[in-house]
């Protein structure tokens, strides 16, 4: 997984911005994996980089989750990781890359594309800014990334929902 937390496309306040619903996903995609018993790792570029190579197990998901817990916006724009992941070799042939971005800068489909001729297969969730009171929308960048045979999902604005509490504390995703 690649969290993007660049903090010039962070919109939105709380539970209601680009960060909290960013982190969200991460989690429920991480969490997804790693109960499929597949080896999850997290790529989150915010104040700080963090890098945990791809693992399988509940160690992992504890890793994952402090790291996502702690994770904060920050300087690094999705050109810079992507470029930091090409001698990166954790990340070989036939592996997915779920990049999880609100960036609609075409500037980082030219570090995209080397990973994609390693074989390494993304997937990019793209948050639409113009959903969270930005101008820019993610329909011309999903559009040029579907061009390029890659797998674009957007994700609008209020598509992930507030965890529920239960009568017991206990907290439900939706």
């Amino acid at each position: 997984l690649l969290l993007d937390l660049d903090k010039n496309n962070m919109l939105g306040e709380g539970w209601d911005s680009i960060e909290e619903q960013s982190v969200t996903l991460a989690a429920s995609l991480a969490d997804k994996g790693l109960r499929a018993r597949k080896s999850v790792g997290l790529i989150s570029s915010g104040k700080e980089l963090t890098w945990l190579a791809p693992k399988k197990g509940e160690g992992q998901r504890w890793e994952i989750m402090q790291a996502l817990a702690l994770a904060r916006p920050g300087e690094l724009e999705l050109s810079t990781v992507l470029e930091r992941t090409h001698s990166e070799p954790s990340l070989g042939k036939h592996h997915s890359l779920l990049i999880i971005t609100a960036s609609t800068k075409f500037n980082w489909l030219k570090t995209l594309l080397p990973l994609t001729n390693r074989n390494i297969i993304p997937t990019i969730f793209l948050l639409d800014p113009s959903t969270f009171g930005g101008e820019a929308s993610a329909e011309n960048m999903s559009a040029t990334l579907e061009g390029r045979g890659m797998i674009c999902h957007i994700i609008p604005r209020g598509l992930i929902e507030l965890p529920k509490a239960s009568a017991l504390g206990q907290v439900h995703w939706t």
